[in-house]
């Protein structure tokens, strides 16, 4: 009798799986829809049911599949709202608040995915953030080795209580834009920090890839949980050694997290090492100290440390006692505190940090900089830290670090991307390439890709798609040498061969310290005007700074010019000289600096330092070139270029993939 009970009920189950509508997440109240194009809508219910949308005074139906799956199409409809509608089956659902304007997929990594909370003036530009035409929509982070059905995420709307965690960028580029269209704005921020390239573009996108192609063909057979389960174990056994081999390591204790070091060098936080000079090329175990100051009211009860993203592997302490550690997490992590490891006076934080292949620091993301919470305050932790190698080393490439998923080519796109393709949408914002600066050539072909790739998915093969060059970071150059950053902007400038492409130049708001610069308004208000310019219509506007055009070889001298110059080129500094202008001469690869003036409205004159001809010319070709002065008198930037094709540091780097799959 409990055999048959069991089998009738698990038909029961079965047969009501779908018994109510199951709407996707994208799919819900403050959604905005993209105007002036055909809308599909999904979800899910009984097999064989009879579904209906009701919407602005008209009914559509349809029929739900075998496999549980319904959609139904209704046509294009002009901007406007606040709307309702209602979808109706065996349950009747009613949506509110829904606009009908434009929509942008905003993609990448973690400069995408830095939150309005930290950005430049947070408290000013949250308070302000009001505007109930903008709505967005935060899809959370996901790896799957399938195409997922759905994602997690709500539409919100614009207000200092919802815009806090959301990405500045995408907001700053809404605000310039909304009031000029007059139309709603919706935002759906897919983004992922510390992710590459290939983790974004679909196995079919990167069928016949040279490196991805049979990676990603792979993904179906693939247990991903399984595959972090086990490696998580092999690296459990291989970094124990590791510890143990740290000289701050002994008799079972962390002696030099025991007390605070001001004796140590100082180093800056958020950021990473290679804005240190002193162990930017360094691989290892890095100590970082910092003393802060506790009142009574403080240490009343329990904190919090909250630590920033720790690349690659971090245990935290306060006054010499573990409170947490992270295996090379790619999100910022809490920590709780308990108040009787707290004093009412000077406390010391202190961090250890492995860098396994040099990059490694602490750089804050999401909702959760560094700092440190009491019941009363938030104490910031950004600024200058004490720090000390001690193990200069470069462990084994084999085992550096665990398996990370999200690395893994295409599993982004099947995670936070397919599920959001049947949704109709304006175009698409993209900020991405950190991750992929060590293999920068490749990525010539890379992101021509991914760009394919989205148009097809999203069946709007026109689709505008804006996106951003990469902001100046590091320390900033002295000697003219070669650069994977450079050679990575060089890479993303060859998608403009795309049609209906635009690319903004940060070339001139990065921050040497931080590879999370704190200025997103003029990135997001330096995509608002592409946007200006390739998708609403203002042909005459100047939307970006100069351009090079050509370069004229004469004696020992070159003329440089430029389109985009504007009402003129002009600089940005009373040095009257245009800087980090170098030149190769006599036809030598070995480049120098060069004096460059201004010649004429859109020419630059540069002048050989030796005498000789010169044969190639570069501008800012660099990781930070700091002194970049080169504006029209509109005051955009002029881009980085280079006259030469001689092969860069990583033509010839092939692919490690041996910690994806």
């Amino acid at each position: 009798m409990k055999k048959y009970l069991l089998i009738f009920v698990t038909l029961i189950v079965t047969i009501t799986v779908y018994a109510n509508i199951k709407l996707p997440s994208l799919v819900g109240d403050n959604m905005v829809l993209q105007r002036d194009k055909p809308l599909t809508f999904w979800g899910w219910a009984d097999a064989g049911e009879k579904i209906s949308i009701s919407f602005l005074e008209k009914k559509y139906t349809a029929t739900t599949l075998p496999n549980g799956k319904w959609y139904i199409k209704i046509p294009q409809q002009k901007a406007g709202g606040p709307y309702s509608m209602v979808i109706a089956g065996n349950n009747s659902i009613t949506l509110n608040n829904l606009l009908i304007g434009d929509v942008w997929i905003c993609g990448g990594q973690s400069n995408m995915e830095v939150t309005m909370s930290n950005a430049l003036n947070p408290d000013q530009e949250i308070a302000a953030a009001i505007n109930p035409n903008i709505h967005f929509f935060d899809v959370a982070h996901a790896t799957t080795a399938l195409s997922a059905e759905d994602v997690k995420g709500k539409w919100l709307e614009c207000n200092p209580v919802n815009i806090k965690n959301f990405s500045a960028i995408a907001y700053y580029f809404a605000r310039h834009i909304q009031p000029r269209i007059n139309v709603p704005v919706g935002l759906i921020e897919c983004a992922y920090g510390g992710t590459a390239a290939e983790a974004w573009i679909s196995p079919e996108g990167l069928a016949g890839d040279q490196v991805f192609g049979e990676q990603a063909s792979q993904l179906k057979s693939l247990d991903l949980d399984d595959q972090i389960k086990n490696s998580a174990s092999i690296y459990a056994k291989w970094v124990a050694p590791v510890d143990r081999s740290d000289p701050a390591y002994t008799n079972g204790t962390f002696n030099w997290a025991k007390q605070p070091h001001p004796e140590w060098p100082v180093t800056y936080f958020p950021g990473t090492f290679e804005s240190t000079p002193q162990i930017q090329s360094k691989a290892g175990i890095i100590w970082v100290t910092k003393t802060i100051i506790l009142t009574e009211a403080d240490i009343a009860a329990n904190c919090s440390l909250r630590i920033a993203v720790i690349e690659d592997d971090g245990l935290a302490f306060v006054n010499g006692t573990i409170v947490g550690s992270t295996r090379h997490e790619k999100n910022s992590t809490v920590y709780e505190v308990d108040k009787g490891l707290l004093h009412n006076g000077e406390n010391h934080i202190t961090v250890r940090i492995i860098d396994f292949n040099g990059g490694a620091g602490m750089y804050g993301r999401g909702g959760n900089p560094l700092s440190f919470v009491t019941p009363v305050k938030t104490i910031s932790l950004n600024g200058n830290w004490n720090y000390k190698m001690s193990l200069d080393t470069t462990f084994a490439i084999s085992y550096r670090k665990r398996f990370n998923p999200e690395h893994v080519p295409s599993v982004l796109f099947n995670g936070m991307i397919a599920p959001l393709t049947s949704y109709a949408v304006r175009g698409f914002l993209w900020y991405q390439g950190e991750s992929n600066t060590l293999k920068a050539y490749y990525y010539r072909g890379l992101f021509k890709k991914l760009i394919n790739d989205w148009r097809a998915h999203f069946k709007a093969p026109a689709a505008p798609f804006l996106f951003v060059q990469l902001a100046n970071f590091k320390s900033a150059s002295v000697t003219p040498g070669e650069s994977d950053w450079a050679e990575l902007r060089e890479a993303q400038a060859m998608a403009l061969s795309l049609k209906n492409t635009a690319m903004v130049n940060a070339i001139d708001l990065g921050e040497a310290k931080n590879i999370h610069p704190k200025n997103k308004q003029d990135v997001g208000k330096r995509l608002a005007l592409q946007a200006r310019k390739i998708v609403y219509g203002e042909k005459d506007l100047l939307a970006s700074g100069p351009v090079f055009k050509k370069a004229v070889y004469h004696n020992n001298n070159c003329t440089i010019s430029f389109t985009n110059e504007g009402s003129g080129l002009s600089i940005k500094d009373s040095s009257g000289e245009v800087k980090e202008f170098t030149v190769a001469t006599g036809g030598s690869q070995q480049f120098v600096k060069a004096k460059a003036v201004i010649s004429g409205k859109n020419t630059i004159s540069i002048s050989s330092p030796d005498g000789k001809p010169i044969t190639a010319v570069r501008y800012a070709w660099a990781s930070n070139p700091a002194d970049v002065n080169l504006i029209n008198k509109e005051g955009l930037p002029a881009y980085p270029f280079r006259t030469d094709d001689f092969k860069g540091i990583t033509y010839d780097k092939n692919y490690d993939v041996k910690n994806t799959l």
